[in-house]
């Protein structure tokens, strides 16, 4: 992810103000559909996986929206001030259709008003002065140093998360297809076999449909590094093979903008909504239904990131959707475990296991029990004799809600329940320790004693929620370890001797880091990987990811998933077949 220098709204329209009555102003002269779909088409731009450059799409915008003496004027700011320019973001595009939903109104010429360079020109200080208001919303006071850096660190988890979740380019689309089609269409339905059926009671679909119609959208009307492409909602699947599961999929998945406002405002008006305190902004309405339907039927997908989430995990959220309480218990629960045996799947194959005789080092599902009775369960392990790598593997998220700055009280408890120590149980971090803990005090050293010479153990905590990569979380989980550990010697700010034996503190590595280690652990060695990571970034700040993609020693040796791009091909082939070829059957 790149940011840059943002440009201010003063340097490239000087007088223009960057407070919310000019914003509100200018935003309400704008045609509601054709601000809507510009923002969805910027989004595409910068947020899809393509080999464009930051400067690249960035000039993609400034050349659609301002004239050429403000495109010097920008260009003069960024030689003052060093850096590549950012004008155009996710987050600033995203808070523009907050905003628009409330505030604007369809023109009679909307489809065509952007053709005007002064409205083009008027959408540039819109998307200026939205980077302000989006700053101010996601960053307030937390990035002060008030109580201390610690307390700042805490503080600062949710809007570092947030601010990195403004700037995010969409994951290639193999990955966020072929990892959802194995946990939801292979995973979890032989984990829960209920599963199946209650997805088709809450969409109407089976799993293998839902996919085949995300493939068919995203295939059709995607172009990656360009614009998001407008389409017909209403004739949207006619050339296909079965017309009416296109169109089902369509209608639960997108959302038009009357609804979208609904869900983001309610239903007051505009300026008795601005006259109350504004309600805290959630994606989760966008995040649900990214697809957004204007009222003539063109439709276009919203943000390509909320897209792929969608394809990765919207089966859980729609059966979420018709679960009681106790149910949502368990489908977590079940989820969890899809995710840990994805995990385990990923770990198999960079590892894969050695001909009869030979010593396997990795083990997946380890069951343990201490000398004095307590139980346990170690998720998997890599056994290097001397040194050990412990896996702890977690599939939850955290709320929007949570990620306020004001609300950074709430969000710690939320990390201490789900990946800490709460009410009596090791969550995450703490189960890691308890782990090291036994094995440091020689309580329990393996099923067979194999734990019984190592004197270093690497712990590392793999999660499926990608924007827990962030700056923040790590030093949490740092933090949090230590507690868990009891008492220790600090050796450094990244090792704890416990016992005999060394302990690196906690690694945390999304499922995305897991997955490019895959293949890439051909090349060079996940344990020097690890303790290079810890001896260079011993405050666990910098997220695993970017320490890979800025060492020299390992960016050069990076490689997708071949597995995840052979996952993939399975659902696109079935679409192809299925829903474009003339020999299918639409009703097997």
């Amino acid at each position: 992810m790149t940011i840059g220098v943002f440009v201010p709204v003063s340097a490239v329209f000087p007088g223009t103000q960057a407070d919310m009555a000019t914003f509100v102003r200018l935003i309400g002269t704008l045609s509601r559909t054709d601000v809507l779909f510009w923002c969805a088409r910027m989004n595409q731009v910068l947020g899809s996986a393509s080999g464009l450059s930051h400067m690249e799409r960035q000039a993609f915008g400034i050349r659609q929206f301002l004239m050429p003496d403000e495109a010097r004027l920008i260009a003069r700011f960024v030689e003052e001030h060093g850096g590549g320019a950012t004008v155009f973001f996710r987050g600033s595009l995203l808070e523009i259709v907050r905003w628009a939903v409330l505030l604007c109104e369809d023109h009679s010429a909307d489809g065509t008003t952007f053709e005007n360079p002064e409205v083009r020109r008027t959408f540039a200080r819109v998307a200026l002065i939205a980077s302000d208001i989006w700053g101010s919303r996601v960053y307030g006071r937390s990035l002060s140093l008030d109580n201390g850096v610690i307390t700042a660190r805490e503080r600062s988890i949710g809007p570092f998360r947030k601010g990195v979740e403004g700037g995010l380019v969409a994951p290639d689309l193999a990955n966020s297809l072929g990892r959802g089609w194995q946990i939801f269409h292979e995973l979890l339905p032989s984990i829960d076999p209920s599963f199946g059926d209650r997805f088709n009671s809450a969409t109407g679909l089976t799993t293998e449909e839902y996919y085949l119609c995300w493939c068919a959208l995203i295939t059709n009307f995607t172009k990656p590094g360009s614009e998001a492409a407008i389409f017909d909602a209403k004739t949207l699947g006619s050339s296909t093979r079965d017309p009416n599961l296109v169109q089902r999929f369509v209608a639960l998945e997108s959302q038009t903008l009357v609804e979208l406002r609904q869900a983001l405002w309610g239903g007051g008006l505009a300026n008795d909504v601005l006259a109350q305190t504004l309600p805290p902004y959630d994606y989760k309405p966008i995040r649900e239904r990214p697809v957004l339907r204007a009222a003539d039927g063109r439709a276009i997908i919203i943000d390509p990131i909320f897209m792929m989430d969608r394809v990765a995990v919207g089966p859980l959220f729609h059966v979420l959707k018709i679960c009681g309480d106790r149910q949502v218990n368990q489908l977590f629960a079940a989820f969890g475990d899809a995710f840990e045996r994805y995990v385990h799947g990923v770990l198999r194959r960079a590892f894969p296991k050695p001909g009869a005789d030979l010593f396997d080092p990795l083990t997946c599902g380890l069951h343990g029990r201490c000398n004095t009775g307590e139980q346990f369960q170690l998720d998997a392990c890599l056994n290097y004799v001397t040194d050990l790598i412990l896996f702890e593997v977690k599939g939850t998220w955290l709320r929007d809600a949570e990620l306020a700055p004001e609300n950074s009280s709430g969000l710690l408890q939320s990390l201490h329940r789900q990946y800490g120590f709460s009410d009596g149980r090791a969550k995450g971090t703490a189960q890691l320790a308890r782990v090291v803990n036994a094995i440091a005090n020689c309580d329990w050293l393996g099923p067979a004693d194999e734990f019984r010479q190592v004197n270093r153990i690497v712990p590392v905590l793999v999660v499926h929620d990608v924007l827990l990569g962030t700056p923040g979380f790590g030093a949490f989980v740092a933090s949090e370890f230590d507690r868990a550990l009891g008492p220790h010697e600090q050796l450094a700010p990244g090792e704890r001797l416990k016992g005999r034996v060394r302990v690196l503190v906690p690694i945390v590595m999304t499922v995305e880091d897991l997955e490019l280690l895959e293949v890439s652990l051909e090349h060079f060695s996940l344990r020097d990987a690890l303790v290079d990571y810890s001896d260079s970034c011993q405050d666990r700040m910098t997220p695993f990811r970017d320490f890979l993609a800025e060492s020299p020693k390992y960016s050069h040796q990076i490689y997708a998933s071949r597995h995840l791009a052979s996952a993939a091909m399975e659902p696109l082939e079935i679409a192809m077949d299925r829903l474009f070829s003339r020999s299918a059957d639409p009703n097997p």
